[in-house]
């Protein structure tokens, strides 16, 4: 099985700034909940193709070359803890490289002393910082080889203070490791200068759940890992759901923005992307964010890819794997050609909702409709794309009737 190495980030377009990944071995931190160590538990990192890259990339004819070229940005790691003792010897010197080659990175982590070794040499960027809870003594039995609670404050502090842009992600959101310090965990992010915190609730799939040690099951507990299975129904994972809900009334409260993954609102995070990046992937808050200002609410192919377009580089590439990956059945039976345009690609996942990327498939969006006589028609443009439909407080309902359509939408139907 190869090993994991610098390439392209396949799985979060529209979430991530980064649209490369470096990634190293088996993450020693340990954490019970991590899907990354729980889907790859022999996981190896290849340094000698990571090298080969950073040596190679100036000539190659791949896209994670032409990205490098490009000046954008790599992540650092979303799957595992380029800091943690499993990593650090290969990771530091390939970190200060890439930053010696003008390579920008963005950081994911929970810090420890190899952060603050790491700081030496790199420059500001922007940087994840995980933390799931505010109890230490559960943290040692959830967490058992990650750095301490008040650690994560400390390089947060740091981070600042030395002019990187900080945001908190507490993933795994679950209730009972929070629900009793959660203002008190709020108000600590605030005053350690952080303006955003992410939440994501816990949840498994069966791979994950079958790979799962006794000794992890245990940290997690019964009920926790019931809940969490992501075949189960909503009602089971209820309590993490209301419990998200009044976390972010909570942060709000106090002027935190509370970021999830179907967030409707204005967001400060394209803002710090951009303060950091000068070239980036685009996310979907950027977008959002644009739809708010031009106070727009119908929305047509158009729009939304020469929005998106300018962020991603021109020519032809090999971007099948951006379907293979999140919704491999449908590219199965749908992939024309692995080579395509990024234009081409939006086009694919605008038509398409069973792309991951639809924007029906996010909770700001649906698909506009109008009524005729007794029925309901859809909107499509001249392009056999469809209109939809953008509300910042979010719909409930996949079909949204609109009465009055922008002349300049494209509606032919």
């Amino acid at each position: 099985m190869a090993g994991d190495t610098l390439d392209v980030y396949w799985w979060e377009l529209f979430y991530v700034p980064a649209p490369m990944e470096c990634s190293f071995n088996y993450c020693s931190f340990k954490c019970a909940y991590c899907f990354a160590n729980l889907n790859k538990p022999e996981r190896k990192a290849d340094i000698a193709a990571t090298m080969r890259l950073l040596r190679d990339y100036p000539e190659r004819r791949t896209l994670a070359a032409h990205l490098l070229r490009e000046g954008y940005p790599v992540l650092v790691s979303n799957r595992v803890d380029p800091f943690a003792q499993s990593n650090f010897k290969q990771a530091l010197p390939i970190l200060e490289q890439m930053t010696e080659l003008g390579i920008p990175l963005y950081f994911q982590t929970k810090g420890g002393p190899h952060a603050h070794t790491a700081l030496s040499f790199l420059k500001p960027t922007v940087w994840y910082v995980s933390i799931a809870m505010l109890n230490d003594d559960l943290r040692k039995k959830i967490e058992p080889g990650a750095p301490s609670i008040e650690s994560r404050f400390e390089l947060i502090e740091r981070l600042k203070a030395e002019g990187h842009g900080v945001f908190v992600g507490c993933n795994p959101l679950v209730t009972e490791w929070l629900s009793e310090d959660v203002e008190r965990y709020l108000e600590r992010i605030k005053n350690a200068g952080v303006e955003v915190v992410m939440t994501q609730p816990i949840h498994f799939n069966d791979k994950q759940l079958s790979n799962m040690s006794p000794r992890e099951k245990e940290a997690i507990g019964e009920k926790i890992l019931e809940r969490s299975q992501t075949t189960r129904t909503r009602s089971l994972q209820h309590t993490d759901i209301m419990f998200e809900r009044e976390f972010g009334l909570l942060a709000r409260d106090i002027g935190l923005e509370h970021y999830t993954f179907h967030n409707t609102r204005y967001s400060k995070l394209p803002s710090l992307y951009s303060r950091f990046f000068s070239k980036r992937f685009p996310v979907v808050e950027d977008f959002i964010n644009h739809l708010i200002d031009a106070k727009q609410n119908v929305v047509s192919f158009d729009d939304y890819a020469n929005f998106f377009e300018p962020y991603f580089p021109t020519g032809t590439f090999n971007l099948g794997s951006y379907f293979r990956t999140t919704s491999y059945k449908f590219w199965k039976y749908n992939a024309t050609s692995e080579h395509m345009t990024f234009r081409q690609l939006l086009a694919i996942c605008w038509k398409y909702r069973e792309t991951r990327y639809h924007p029906a498939n996010h909770s700001a969006f649906s698909y506009a409709v109008v009524k005729e006589g007794k029925d309901y028609v859809q909107l499509v443009d001249e392009q056999d794309m469809p209109i939809m439909v953008f509300d910042p407080d979010g719909f409930d309902e996949l079909f949204i009737e609109v009465e009055n359509v922008p002349d300049d939408a494209g509606v032919v139907s």
